[in-house]
């Protein structure tokens, strides 16, 4: 007998349309009955781009829409709601702006469409009171209270350098216009805002009384993502399907130890692997949904989620222009008035890596009645891509400027003597400068690109000419870097996981060797020796959580 799948989207986040189609739609609206129908009228949720922020904002408009139909067999529903239908103002922020005044413009343009469509016959024109003026003349031609959704009200703050005077006058504008909410706060029937960062709520807040912050709450730390019980409810169908692409097309070389990928409980666990491990409370894991989408469209392992955002941008301009007051060393024992805090200055490397989806909630600790939070990489996903653009931002947090000629200095002096002590030393002090949190655990993949990416913007960092593997007929080789007119260095990292039967010192002289080997067979360097350049060979070896052996080859 064939069994009808839905089909799967991976670009609509309408709830109508996703069930006008008949596509798959995780049942989210159980909870967001519990939510509309709670004591709290005005509720804001913290969640990484691309977390199903905006799929839950839709769908608490079509649930005030008052269209019953929409929602046949789901939770909501099945509870045996009436349905009351309220005029809803749905404000989308994902707004990139050059300047206050043009943000200004484009928020009041976006207001003005939104009273066309609702057949507004009223005016607007002044930015301080268009929110206001939308709202009641809302609320009057319906005779009922209103209500607003906010999504992404913090994206505008996203397209600029954070704590400038451009995202000061930014943040200025938005205080301004959701302060205004507080005028019609008693028109109001429901309000839901979301966004990815807290630290600029505090105009929001202030315009919305009581603000009900639901990011860490428990009860909805599923609200956004899939857990594993979902999976099976709404994909297990389509494990077999999966595993059988994966047999026949030989899948693929990004996954460790393919073989063991043979029955659908492995099949399963590798998905957990990958995009598994998002928790808001410590106990309720959620697996990426955009991840998994892609994954079971396009049915094979892969880093879906796009790291190229405006959040990605934002967390490295902040680490970046505040490379001397950040540091790694509190992502243990963070207290929860440092993840929650609202002033931009106070903003911690943990908290931003959090909210923006790059680090996740291991274990919550309370002691002497202080709620304590530990942090981890949530998954395998997140391994490889963010490590890599993270990299530059962590050289200048783990290197002041006030070093940066004495260890430019000192790496090449290591290289041009073939010390191959001292450049140990200089690379495994780069390595052991890291917090254990965010070394790629056993688990993860690419880890060797990770110390690989690392070094190359340790190097680039010290203004020193690299060029990360540098193309030849025979491959690229990690790292080639340019130590006088006449000199190159070509560096090879092998890196194997750690593994307690094994001695780190026979582990890493065997990789250290396998490096200079691949040197060598790869001919890497003929093509600079061929234009008379010295070319100095040296192998590396990593091991476990940045164990390092440097050796050179003496003959090169």
């Amino acid at each position: 007998m064939n069994t009808y799948l839905k089909q799967i989207s991976t670009s609509l986040i309408s709830f109508k349309e996703l069930i006008k189609q008949d596509l798959v739609y995780v049942d989210k609206t159980g909870m967001l009955l519990e939510l509309i129908k709670g004591s709290e009228n005005a509720v804001f949720l913290s969640r990484p781009r691309r977390f199903g922020k905006s799929l839950v904002l839709k769908t608490i408009a079509e649930i005030f829409s008052g269209d019953r139909s929409l929602f046949k067999g789901l939770q909501i529903e099945k509870s045996g709601y009436d349905f009351p239908q309220h005029p809803v103002l749905r404000l989308d922020m994902s707004i990139v702006s050059s300047s206050p005044q043009k943000l200004e413009r484009a928020i009041l343009n976006r207001l003005k469409f939104l009273a066309e469509q609702a057949k507004l016959t009223i005016k607007l024109s002044d930015f301080e009171n268009a929110l206001i003026q939308l709202i009641t003349g809302l609320r009057d031609k319906y005779k009922k209270n209103v209500v607003v959704l906010i999504d992404e009200y913090d994206c505008p703050l996203s397209s600029v350098p954070p704590n400038t005077p451009l995202s000061k006058a930014f943040l200025q504008v938005l205080s301004s216009f959701y302060m205004s909410l507080k005028t019609v706060n008693e028109l109001i029937r429901f309000a839901f805002v979301t966004g990815v960062t807290r630290y600029s709520m505090v105009g929001i807040s202030a315009g919305l009384n009581n603000l009900y912050d639901i990011s860490l709450v428990q009860k909805y730390a599923a609200i956004c993502g899939f857990t594993p019980e979902e999976m099976d409810l709404y994909f297990g169908d389509r494990y077999p399907i999966v595993l059988q692409s994966i047999k026949e097309n030989d899948y693929p070389p990004t996954v460790d130890e393919q073989a063991h990928l043979s029955t659908v409980a492995d099949l399963k666990a590798e998905i957990l692997k990958w995009y598994d491990g998002y928790s808001w409370d410590g106990q309720t894991n959620v697996l990426n949904p955009i991840s998994i989408l892609y994954f079971f469209k396009e049915q094979s392992f892969g880093q879906y989620w796009k790291l190229n955002s405006p959040s990605t941008h934002f967390l490295l301009n902040m680490f970046q222009d505040n490379a001397s007051e950040l540091t790694f060393d509190k992502l243990e024992d963070v207290p929860l008035r440092d993840i929650t805090s609202l002033i931009p200055g106070q903003i911690t490397p943990a908290s931003l890596l959090f909210q923006t989806g790059y680090l996740t909630v291991d274990k919550i600790n309370i002691r002497n009645k202080i709620t304590y939070y530990n942090f981890k990489v949530p998954n395998s996903e997140l391994s490889g891509e963010f490590y890599n653009g993270l990299s530059e931002a962590l050289f200048k947090i783990l290197v002041k400027d006030s070093d940066k000629a004495m260890k430019a200095l000192e790496l090449k002096e290591a290289l041009m003597k073939r010390d191959a002590e001292s450049l140990t030393n200089i690379i495994g002090a780069l390595y052991a400068e890291l917090p254990a949190v965010l070394h790629p655990d056993k688990e993860y993949r690419r880890k060797e690109s990770f110390y690989h990416s690392l070094f190359w913007a340790y190097s680039r960092g010290l203004l020193m000419s690299s060029m990360p593997e540098e193309q030849g007929y025979m491959g690229n080789p990690d790292l080639t870097l340019r130590l006088n007119q006449e000199t190159y260095a070509i560096i090879e990292m092998k890196y194997e996981r750690l593994d307690d039967k094994k001695k780190s010192d026979t582990v890493l002289n065997s990789k250290a060797n396998e490096a200079l080997k691949f040197i060598h067979d790869k001919n890497y360097g003929e093509q600079l020796r061929r234009q008379g350049l010295k070319v100095i060979a040296v192998g590396v070896g990593i091991y476990g959580r940045g164990e390092v052996k440097a050796i050179f080859d003496q003959d090169s």
